[in-house]
């Protein structure tokens, strides 16, 4: 209760300067960092993670552990889930058995069998990895240890259990992949160009170009050839 006054009264007063936005009933804790231009609506909770720039929060949605990338839309209700239990060797489900952590109340075991919280696996040991230009939908659900590739989509409602490739868009419990959002010689084109990376001022005055990746690319390809 006194980090969420600390944070309602002093922190999210320090982040305006960044043009980071976050709802009076949003939280995020200490460890939580904003590169800029960043909001956290109604609800939503951040714990030891990253949002790139542009990249935002919707209500009641639940990130931990995660590094999120730049221009990336994180929908309403979206979580990532931490923690699992053992489905294979193991004859019970239950902590007591392999967890020291006394979920219950109570554990049989002196240390841990069992890698419950695996391993961090990604930059600055984060669970979670989400790239730039993602759209995570609504109510989606992440598995411990997943990474989301640049530019990729994930239906609402999906049961995130494996990586997704970039600019894939998939869907479904367990998500599996329905379609590239591009031609294969457009997304390395993508990829290669990395858009996101630019600085804020000049993306906003290439937004013109964003209605068809093409145009972008040529746009962009134009620019790299007039500063050889």
């Amino acid at each position: 209760m006194i980090e969420q006054l600390r944070f309602i009264l002093f922190r999210r007063r320090a982040l305006a300067h960044k043009r980071v936005l976050i709802d009076l009933s949003a939280y995020c804790d200490r460890e939580t960092t904003f590169e800029g231009y960043n909001r956290v609506t109604s609800g939503a909770h951040l714990y030891q993670s990253r949002l790139g720039l542009a990249s935002y929060v919707g209500a009641r949605a639940r990130l931990s552990n995660t590094l999120v990338g730049r221009f990336s839309c994180i929908g309403p209700e979206v979580e990532t889930v931490v923690g699992a239990h053992p489905t294979t060797d193991f004859a019970s489900i239950h902590p007591a058995f392999f967890s020291t952590r006394a979920q219950a109340g109570f554990t049989f075991v002196s240390r841990d069998l069992y890698p419950e919280y695996g391993e961090r696996r990604y930059r600055e040991d984060f669970y979670f990895e989400i790239g730039s230009d993602v759209w995570i939908g609504h109510g989606s659900r992440l598995m411990q240890g997943i990474r989301v590739g640049h530019g990729a989509v994930v239906a609402a409602g999906s049961v995130v259990t494996k990586d997704v490739s970039p600019y894939m868009v998939v869907a479904g419990v367990p998500a599996r992949p329905l379609r590239q959002r591009f031609p294969e010689a457009t997304i390395q084109r993508l990829l290669a160009a990395a858009w996101w990376d630019m600085d804020f001022n000049k993306i906003a005055l290439l937004a013109p170009f964003f209605s068809r990746a093409d145009l972008l690319l040529e746009k962009l390809e134009e620019l790299t050839i007039a500063q050889l």
